[in-house]
């Protein structure tokens, strides 16, 4: 897709940054359940599983929680001690009483529906900048600009590769 916006030489650049991004995913990319699943919650839930936790070690808490609770609905009457033993060997426990309620806003005020925007999301507990737009891009593909490590990792190499600092 072309921005007329940029002028041409920019668009060349574009077009070639990201057609390595996708290069490098048909290369390298990893399969996990959360991209694979349609679930707005689901993606909601892994964003607060993944933060400061590698990849691979949320991957089986995930999946049982989302068997447990596959929505807002089913956690917010779950108790906080059960919610808490699932969330068990993640670390951060603060993580889970933010998921836990943000089950009872979502639910409550929202009709169970994971909200939309990131403005919308930024209210929810425990949800910042990057979580909010991470949510947003990826459950609603919602046009936002949002930088985390690999993006940070994939800018540096293509844009500045061989600058010294």
């Amino acid at each position: 897709m072309t921005d007329p916006s940029l002028h041409p030489p920019l668009q060349e650049t574009y077009e070639t940054f990201k057609d390595s991004i996708y290069a490098h995913y048909a290369r390298a990319g990893r399969v996990f359940p959360w991209r694979e699943s349609t679930s707005l919650w689901g993606g909601l839930v892994s964003e607060f599983m993944l933060q400061q936790t590698q990849t691979e070690r949320v991957v089986p808490y995930w999946e049982r929680w989302m068997y447990r609770w596959p929505t807002p609905e089913k956690l917010n009457q779950a108790s906080l001690e059960d919610a808490l033993r699932e969330w068990s060997g993640l670390g951060y426990n603060r993580r889970c009483r933010y998921v836990k309620e943000c089950a009872r806003i979502i639910t409550e005020e929202h009709k169970g529906k994971v909200p939309q925007t990131p403005e919308k999301l930024l209210l929810l507990p425990g949800i910042g900048a990057y979580t909010a737009g991470a949510i947003a891009c990826f459950a609603y593909n919602y046009p936002g600009v949002f930088i985390e490590t690999n993006i940070r990792s994939a800018v540096i190499h293509f844009f500045f590769q061989g600058r010294k600092g």
